[in-house]
């Protein structure tokens, strides 16, 4: 009962640590002519990455954001191809899309997605899941030894919170890797057991 009770605290810290941060996150992009696009990343999007990629999923730009106090981008579009590319800024938490359409001379920003990444957090032995589901769609946890043998599976439907916490304290000495599949996305946390 206390372990629940702890592992029950425990996410309801992790969830507004996810949440508190989901506020402060801003990702701004917009055109401030026909053929170029502005990015502006606020601060507290502190170690992010951005790209822009085409249709086909390559990297036409890619950039760390640099730890200033506002990070902005102009983006020449003039130059690519018709067509629709995915400009995204990513960090630990979330991964933040645009959608630009580049046709003839003129640059269109739309269809802004967000994508919540699982909170892995290791505590000893121990690795706590934490997973805001906001589509309550199904959610795959597995977790495989070094060999790729399926050592725990789990499937969650319908839960808004998925949280898990995998104890390895009398676990094999190996390596572990954590599998978190959605509808979207598959997330991946390793574990070594010494």
């Amino acid at each position: 009962m206390k372990t629940i009770m702890k592992c029950t605290l425990v996410a309801t810290f992790m969830l507004s640590a996810i949440t508190a941060s989901a506020s402060e996150v801003r990702f701004n992009v917009f055109t401030d002519s026909p053929k170029n696009v502005i990015v502006k990343i606020d601060t507290r999007f502190n170690e992010a990455n951005v790209r822009l990629t085409n249709k086909y999923n390559n990297v036409i730009f890619s950039e760390e954001v640099p730890n200033t106090k506002t990070y902005f981008k102009k983006l020449n579009m003039e130059n690519l191809e018709n067509g629709i590319y995915l400009l995204t800024a990513e960090n630990t938490l979330r991964a933040i899309s645009y959608r630009i359409t580049v046709f003839e001379n003129e640059v269109k920003v739309s269809d802004r997605k967000e994508n919540v990444k699982p909170v892995f957090r290791k505590s000893g032995a121990k690795v706590y899941l934490n997973l805001l589901n906001l589509e309550k769609s199904k959610v795959d946890i597995k977790v495989y030894d070094s060999e790729n043998r399926l050592v725990f599976s789990e499937v969650s439907k319908n839960e808004l919170i998925v949280e898990k916490a995998f104890n390895f304290e009398n676990a094999y000495k190996d390596s572990y890797t954590v599998v978190v599949k959605d509808n979207l996305n598959t997330y991946y946390e390793d574990i070594v057991v010494k």
